[in-house]
């Protein structure tokens, strides 16, 4: 079985303990980060990495990030036919904030209030939706604002139809982190300054599991306003150091495990079978 990561160097401290117990589970396993990915176009469509074609790895396990959303996306729809922890489809509507709230919204998740800007003009709209402070972000910018002054300038930044998002900024005291992978979940909070793990009630752990269920994830990682009960935010790109050091390494060997457990079932090895048969007739 060949599985490979696809990272980021820059986050690659990030991911260490999830590559060091890929590594010493699957024999065959690469770290690859998303900027030396190739695609060769005269060759057959090919994505290249030092050399190999990432469609003949078994599995791949993304860690998208928010800069590199659209090369992820690509990589993900022409490596479609290969499992992975993320489909493309999953990964656009993760990060596609306003079409995620109208998701969980849908079915009875209460998410924090966000507003999408289009254009610089929308100061007056902006005081009036929220109190500050606020966070403004794009694909490349992130500001928190704390003052009408600050607002401006930061407003003026973006350029005409330039899209944004705007969401209240939140006290770390009030939230919490909640890591979910299959049917176990793992919880811990920001206290005098040091992340500790905590129980959580009932509720909670069910919304954290509904979220899994509707958006039909593997794992991801959830961050909670308990003062405004609300979902603020989804991932699938946590830092695997901190939920390492918290937990001892558990929720990482809990995610490799079950990768390893649905590469070694029967399922995975028809869907194997079948992929090899249509490369070789394609």
């Amino acid at each position: 079985m060949k599985v490979a990561i696809i990272g980021l160097e820059k986050r690659l401290e990030k991911d260490k303990p999830l590559v060091e117990e890929a590594k010493k589970t699957f024999k065959k396993f690469e770290y690859i980060p998303i900027e030396k990915i190739r695609f060769e176009i005269l060759d057959e469509n090919s994505i290249v990495f030092d050399g190999k074609k990432l469609d003949e790895f078994d599995f791949i396990f993304p860690i998208p990030t928010f800069n590199y959303l659209e090369f992820f996306y690509m990589v993900l729809r022409n490596l479609s036919d290969i499992q992975s922890t993320i489909s493309a489809s999953q990964l656009l509507l993760i990060y596609n904030k306003t079409y995620l709230k109208k998701i969980l919204e849908k079915n009875g998740i209460k998410t924090c209030k966000l507003i999408a800007l289009s254009s610089k003009d929308f100061y007056k709209e902006v005081l009036k939706e929220f109190r500050l402070p606020i966070i403004i972000s794009s694909f490349s910018k992130k500001f928190i604002v704390n003052d009408r002054i600050t607002l401006k300038n930061v407003l003026s930044l973006f350029k005409p139809n330039e899209f944004a998002y705007i969401e209240r900024a939140v006290s770390s005291k009030n939230l919490i982190f909640g890591f979910f992978v299959d049917n176990e979940d793992f919880w811990y909070k920001k206290i005098n300054g040091k992340r500790k793990k905590v129980e959580v009630n009932e509720n909670l752990r069910e919304i954290g599991f509904k979220i899994k269920k509707v958006l039909k994830l593997r794992y991801y990682f959830l961050i909670y306003d308990l003062k405004n009960e609300c979902v603020k935010r989804i991932s699938v790109s946590p830092d695997f150091s901190i939920l390492s050091k918290i937990f001892k390494k558990e929720p990482i060997k809990k995610l490799v495990l079950s990768i390893k457990n649905d590469l070694e079932s029967g399922r995975w090895v028809r869907l194997n079978l079948i992929k090899r048969i249509k490369r070789r007739f394609i």
